[in-house]
């Protein structure tokens, strides 16, 4: 998971989009695409639902998976096809983590950022406020942080669903929702920089380099390694059984003893609302008492555990299959970097293909007639359901069984 911080926002970026800026900003995007991100070439698929509910006057919210931290580039190179700038949806550290000039662009870019941990109103206003003029799609990568997952969604945050349906409470402007789904392909598997990096990660375990072994078995062995520094941490010992068992021994242990502290009943929340919910009461303690180091400490405890509740969170999945392919092991190999390496995010390893399609618009009507939880739940499985015409369109993927490649 990306390693951000957790606090008060110092304050609210808007969004200030400038033609002139996206115009004279286009050769930089091609190369940071190609060069950056590595990507040798980005299809885009579908766009006429979105230009189709642009004419009949709607406002239009385009809903997509977060598979990767090249995504807002595909899809800023599906404005440039459209011919009309994209309103885009960040987490305020993406602001906060860059100095002004790079806050700037964003907001060039028609970026605007949000808490996902608080009650963002200004966001929120945003939001409702450029699907109820129209005239410009409005992106929101539902899940609400990088998913490192070519081939899976994960499940959504409401945030998308309930800016839809308060903009379709205001009459006269029809409000559409889009699926999109984007994936990614490696031209080649580089193998060689993958192996260096887990090299650099047995080291951190304190293990021997492996180089001689299969990328799939190092990979595994390397995440297990991690699973198990995990339970020890947190239990006390290791156990045997599965690794989606294990990781969600851990991550329930953790998420149980910090509600119970705090008297919350998680209720119907998943575990991503969950750790949401623990968050934002570890924002406030940090805010409410500035100067009480020990109640900063523990609410600094507490972030990093649930810090840790994402990340296993995010791994439950990996090792479900017998097989895995090569895009997946080097998805897992990104988690890892951020996660036993430190990054801040993954570095891009190889070249690759970028695939993004955009699904038939969907009309929204306000709550009531669909309540948020269920709208948000079609948003999802519609989404999955683009993805898995991608992957079926693109294959066959190459696979590497778990015990060696």
């Amino acid at each position: 998971m990306d390693n951000i911080p957790y606090m008060t926002p110092p304050r609210w970026w808007e969004p200030r989009p400038s033609r002139v800026f996206l115009w004279l900003a286009g050769p930089y995007r091609r190369l940071r695409r190609r060069f950056w991100e590595r990507l040798s070439r980005v299809e885009v698929q579908g766009l006429e639902h979105v230009r189709g509910a642009l004419r009949q006057g709607c406002g239009v919210l385009v809903v997509c998976n977060h598979a990767a931290h090249s995504d807002p580039l595909v899809l800023l190179k599906a404005s440039e096809l459209l011919r009309n700038y994209f309103y885009f949806i960040a987490n305020w550290q993406s602001f906060h983590l860059r100095p002004w000039i790079g806050q700037r662009v964003l907001q060039w870019h028609a970026c605007f950022s949000i808490d996902r941990e608080g009650a963002d109103e200004a966001a929120y206003e945003q939001a409702v406020g450029v699907l109820r003029a129209g005239g410009h799609p409005l992106v929101v990568f539902a899940e609400g942080h990088v998913n490192h997952h070519y081939q899976r969604v994960a499940p959504f945050r409401a945030g998308a669903s309930l800016f839809a349906q308060a903009a379709a409470r205001s009459e006269g402007r029809p409000v559409v929702w889009v699926p999109a789904a984007v994936t990614y392909r490696y031209k080649r598997e580089p193998l060689p920089e993958l192996s260096r990096l887990l090299s650099l990660m047995e080291e951190k375990l304190g293990w021997p380099p492996e180089s001689h072994l299969p990328l799939a078995g190092r990979v595994r062995r390397v995440g297990e390694g991690v699973l198990e520094l995990r339970e020890k941490q947190y239990g006390g010992l290791a156990h045997p059984g599965p690794y989606g068992e294990r990781a969600a021994a851990v991550f329930q242990a953790i998420l149980g003893r910090l509600e119970s502290d705090r008297g919350l009943n998680p209720g119907r929340l998943d575990v991503p609302g969950r750790v949401a919910q623990l968050r934002r009461r570890a924002v406030q303690q940090k805010a409410l008492a500035p100067s009480d180091q020990a109640a900063v400490e523990d609410a600094e405890r507490q972030l990093r555990d649930l810090q840790v509740v994402a990340q296993l969170h995010s791994y439950r999945h990996d090792y479900d299959k017998d097989e895995a392919t090569f895009e997946h092991l080097a998805e897992i190999v990104d988690k890892l970097e951020e996660d036993v390496l430190g990054a801040v995010t993954a570095a891009t390893r190889g070249r690759r293909c970028a695939y993004l399609r955009f699904g038939p618009p969907v009309p929204v009507y306000p709550e009531g007639t669909e309540s948020p939880r269920r709208l948000t739940a079609t948003m999802r499985d519609r989404v999955q359901e683009l993805l898995d015409g991608l992957i079926s369109d693109y294959g066959p993927w190459k696979t590497f069984p778990w015990g060696g490649a």
